[in-house]
């Protein structure tokens, strides 16, 4: 409302209507799974005799904001292991996809990723160490896999060597048995046309094992 001075005094005044936007400037934070502040090494133990679906740990975020901006959604971002875990869209459980067999590595990294629905959306992200064994005592029997594999996919990929390697050996061994055989036939005639001419009217039968 404004007012004037005069006598009488006269005023008049205006309505506005304000529309408070939620800017997304804030990040999720992760609450747990986080890594210890001491120092030291934080782990998740997934026994070896665990079913597909078993939940090895949960992790857990946050938004600052309200409303839409505050949805979080979970997705697996990196694994030492692809296809061993899974984790929920919405709820963040890390669960086994399958079940756990005796040539998995015994320690497994996986890097999960937080993200919210603002605009542009924002995400976070969390490293998880997954020990594969069913009693700690089997994790320090095996002091060669105390850090997690950092290269994933080395089972599939020896895999898909082998598979490759294969078929291209029995080309190029066939290619040798034909080459060889192309070879002795033309030994062969080549040989045959000496005969004739020192005089042979045909060839001999069993010439080409002579």
């Amino acid at each position: 409302m404004v007012r004037d001075s005069g006598d009488p005094p006269l005023s008049s005044h205006v309505s506005l209507s304000l529309f408070v936007l939620d800017q997304n400037d804030n990040a999720p934070k992760i609450l747990y799974s986080a890594l210890p502040t001491d120092g030291s090494a934080g782990e998740e133990l997934a026994p070896r005799s665990a079913e597909p679906g078993y939940l090895v740990t949960k992790v857990v975020a946050v938004d600052r904001h309200s409303g839409q901006n505050a949805w979080l959604s979970y997705r697996l971002l990196k694994a030492s292991e692809l296809g061993l875990f899974a984790v929920g869209l919405h709820t963040g459980e890390v669960r086994t996809a399958w079940a756990l067999l005796d040539r998995d590595a015994l320690k497994q990294s996986l890097v999960v990723a937080v993200q919210d629905h603002g605009q542009p959306p924002l995400s976070a992200t969390v490293t998880l160490t997954v020990a594969v064994a069913d009693r700690i005592p089997d994790i320090l029997a095996d002091p060669g896999s105390l850090k997690p594999s950092t290269k994933p996919n080395d089972s599939n990929l020896t895999l898909y060597l082998v598979v490759s390697v294969v078929p291209v050996s029995c080309i190029f061994l066939a290619f040798l048995i034909v080459l060889l055989a192309l070879r002795l036939q033309h030994w062969h005639s080549h040989a045959c046309c000496r005969l004739r001419k020192a005089g042979w009217q045909a060839c001999p039968a069993g010439t080409l094992w002579a």
